[in-house]
């Protein structure tokens, strides 16, 4: 996918994450502690959790999937029931985690109460209590939206992750345990997916409206520059990797000159990313006309937060080409567009 976006002195493209899908709801059965005696032997059941997450990027800090029902049960006596569960991930010691062909995107799974409350985070295998269901209500419970029986679970995946993320599919799984407090006969139900889909994303801000350079003096060269521009995008190979993209520089005179009532004066565009000094025409690159030229960042906040700037552009006007100007009552003016893009 191409994200492009023409601005005029600059502008925000666009953002959009595209997701997966829920499987349908599925009934659980009879659990395997039915009918055991809890004096006897104590036991635990889960079921529902094997599902399907997907998570829609907010623009919030942390982004939440949509909440799914599982159903965990267990036989402990009336007055101390409790059900253990345990989360675990199938990255390196448990983490949770989704892998793509660029990396990896760490995500949070949070429980919660059949009856509501606050959410938990869980931490990867370490257990975690809640209230069981009972036996007939673990019997009609299923893994959907709307059903009012069982706990529930949702995805949580953080801005700075996919900031630093490279443009792809990303997918992980990691189970859901349910034990008795104290031992006996567990469960662990079947793998829960997460699918994470990053389009080629860009955002360009930060770019002034106007560069006024006033009334020539007649001595030297001319310049405007702006050293506060901003761009990010996902267009990385790997995480924290540099990414590329596209700047093509355009004018409503079909030229880089400035009019005022047919008579014209042609000035350059320089622009630069991720240079520590001033921009100049000794270390800026010079844009042709109409044509997108590819520059590299390492820029990596999505937000451009914090006054993070890594790009700059620089107007020029050559002091032969001011001086052979016609003296005009009004002001030499062109507007010009800036487009940031993916490079094909």
């Amino acid at each position: 996918m191409k994200t492009v976006q023409s601005i005029a002195l600059g502008g925000l493209f666009g953002a959009c994450f595209a997701f997966g899908s829920f499987q349908g709801p599925v009934h659980a059965a009879n659990s395997q502690c039915n009918g055991l005696d809890p004096n006897t032997t104590l036991c635990a059941d889960v079921s529902g959790a094997d599902d399907t997450f997907t998570v829609t990027w907010s623009g919030n800090n942390n982004t939440n999937s949509a909440q799914r029902r599982n159903c965990a049960l267990s036989n402990v006596p009336v007055g101390s029931e409790m059900v253990d569960i345990t989360i675990t991930g199938t990255g390196a010691g448990g983490a949770l985690e989704a892998s793509g062909s660029g990396g990896t995107i760490p995500f949070v799974v949070q429980y919660r109460e059949a009856s509501g409350g606050s959410w938990v985070t869980m931490t990867p295998g370490s257990a975690a209590s809640f209230t069981p269901l009972n036996e007939a209500t673990f019997s009609t419970c299923d893994n959907s939206g709307s059903s009012s029986g069982g706990q529930r679970m949702r995805i949580r995946i953080q801005r700075n992750n996919i900031d630093h993320a490279p443009a792809g599919v990303y997918t992980g799984t990691f189970t859901v345990t349910a034990d008795p407090p104290g031992g006996g006969i567990n469960k662990t139900d079947a793998s829960a997916t997460v699918t994470i889909t990053l389009n080629e994303l860009m955002n360009f801000t930060r770019l002034k409206t106007s560069f006024d350079d006033g009334t020539w003096d007649f001595v030297g060269n001319e310049f405007n520059r702006d050293t506060s521009v901003c761009v990010w995008t996902n267009n990385r190979a790997t995480f924290g990797g540099a990414s590329s993209y596209d700047v093509t520089v355009t004018s409503d005179q079909g030229s880089f000159v400035l009019d005022s009532g047919g008579n014209t004066v042609p000035y350059s565009v320089y622009w630069a990313s991720d240079l520590g000094s001033n921009i100049t025409v000794n270390n800026g690159t010079q844009l042709t006309y109409g044509s997108p030229t590819t520059f590299m960042t390492t820029g990596d906040d999505q937000a451009c937060a914090g006054g993070t700037n890594n790009a700059q552009m620089l107007v020029f006007w050559d002091e032969d080409d001011l001086a052979a100007a016609v003296g005009t009552p009004t002001a030499y003016t062109s507007v010009v567009t800036v487009e940031v893009s993916i490079p094909p």
